[in-house]
This record gives structure tokens, sequence and C-alpha cells, in this order.
């Protein structure tokens, strides 16, 4: 019944009685269980939606096999997070992420505004088949991670902020001028300059949106907490043996997750403002 308001200024209002119904709702939101999680209908529009993806061991039939484990999250048009779903990815099957989208809208997900993805040719099609209008953008952290595999732990953490710096810098003038000294930086490595290289231009992508934009985009905290569970699914034992066991080692997690906020209300306002001057008729519509 609450949805965002439009007035001749093009500021958005967003009423306070829907957040303090969902303050209410995620203080008394309750462990959500297997069956719930699977079939529960979504909120029509999501501004935004990410998918992480993780390789995890699973024992099938006394035999341990690697498979990718596939978390989608995303950001409703009121500024609620929620997972979508969990799956083991089926490379073998090229219809498997039409399958993905398909059951998403069946479960009324109609609109997606942002796709934050690894880089995924498969992804990319089947999402455009089933949402015409949806911006697909390689995930920062996708880019971030094929950097930071060649650095030992310890400069990995200073790499982090180097390449927060490179995507959430003023604009593409300063963001050049940060990848000019990252460069100097490591002349004498030219293994992480050459990986550097081949991430340069999706870098320079994100600067196609102003830096509100790039900042819901680059989701660096959230996903990071989303590995860091799935890691500790390979120390578990006995290893999971199927999906189910999966989603039920992470359904307390749904729930802590889902409480979690990442905007303010005045923070998500501001965005939603942001967006509705840049796309104007899609806004209208999710909203």
């Amino acid at each position: 019944e609450y949805k965002f308001k439009c007035v001749k200024s093009k500021e958005i209002l967003i009423m306070h009685t829907f957040f303090v119904c969902r303050k209410e709702e995620n203080m008394n939101m309750r462990k959500i269980s297997i069956n719930e999680f699977k079939k529960r209908r979504f909120e029509r529009s999501y501004i935004s939606v990410y998918i992480v993806i993780r390789p995890i061991s699973v024992e099938n039939e006394q035999e341990i096999e690697v498979k990718n484990l596939c978390v989608i999250y995303g950001f409703t048009a009121l500024g609620v997070r929620r997972i979508i779903a969990i799956y083991f990815e089926n490379t073998n099957d090229n219809r498997f992420w039409l399958g993905v989208f398909e059951d998403l809208k069946a479960r009324n997900l109609q609109n997606i505004m942002f796709l934050v993805t690894p880089q995924n040719k498969n992804i990319e099609r089947c999402a455009k088949i089933i949402y015409n209008n949806i911006e697909i953008i390689r995930s920062p952290e996708d880019i971030m991670s094929a950097i930071d595999r060649y650095f030992a732990t310890k400069t990995s953490r200073t790499l982090e902020i180097q390449l927060k710096n490179l995507i959430l810098a003023e604009d593409i003038e300063k963001c050049e001028e940060n990848i000019e000294l990252f460069k100097q930086q490591y002349l004498h490595n030219q293994l992480v300059l050459e990986v550097f290289k081949r991430q340069e231009d999706d870098i320079k992508k994100l600067y196609k949106y102003n830096y509100d934009i790039r900042k819901l985009l680059y989701q660096y905290y959230a996903i990071r907490e989303i590995k860091r569970h799935i890691n500790r699914l390979n120390e578990r034992q006995p290893l999971q043996e199927n999906i189910d066991d999966v989603i039920e080692h992470f359904t307390e997690y749904i729930s802590s997750f889902e409480r979690g906020l990442t905007y303010s209300k005045k923070g998500w306002v501001r965005l939603m403002n942001i967006l509705y001057e840049i796309y104007p008729k899609k806004m209208e519509e999710y909203l």
C-alpha cells in the first residue's frame, strides 16, 4: 500500500509509516523455513540485484564434488535488502540461467533496474531475454577479485583501499589519476600490471554512472559477508549433499542479513531522487 510519491520538483517522498512498519517487521523477523524461502513471493520491483558465485565442496554418493553456489540478493524499491534465491549452478545446462530468471518472474519479480554479476555471458544473455530493459554491470567485487588473487594476504588489505579509490573516485578524471598512481606503484610487478590492464576498461565503464549509483553497485561489504558465510560450508562436517542442506545452513543467516540496514531512510531517498532524474520513465514504472 505504501509507495513513493512523485511531486512537481521530482523529489521522491517515502511515507514514514512504511519505515516504522518495516522496522517493526524486521525486529520481529523469525528464522525462515526452507519451504518458505523457496516459495516466498517477491516484491514486484528491485532497484538492484546481485549475483554472488562461490565454489563449495559437496558430498555426492560418498565422493567429494566441487559445485558453484549462487546466492542472489537485491534491494527492493523501498530500500529493503532481501536474499532472493540460492542455487547450485548447472554449467552443463545452457538453459539453467534462463530457468532461474523465469522462476523469479513467475514469483512476481517483474522489474530489475541493475543486475550486478560476475562476468558470465550466459547470465547476461538470459537476463536480457526475461528482463528486456535491465542494465547489466560487471560486479566491482569481481573486478577486484581478478586482481587481488595475485597478492599476498597482507598486501591485499592495502590493495582493497586502492581499488575502492579507483571505483569510487569523484569522477573519471580522478579515476584516471588513481589508475596511473596504481601502475606506478606496481611497476615492478608485471604480472599484476598485465592482470590490471584486462580490468581497466571495466573500471572505467562504471563511470557512466555518478558516485551515488556506483556506490549502490559496489556492494563490497555485503558480498564479502556472503562469501565468508559460503566459505563456512566447506568447514562443516559432514559436507552438504544437496541444495536443501545449503539453504538450511543459510536460514538463520537470511533473517540476520535482511534485518541489516545498508541505507538510512535519508540516504535511500537521496538515491531515489538521483535515479528518478536519470531514469524518470523506469522509476515511474518501478514505484
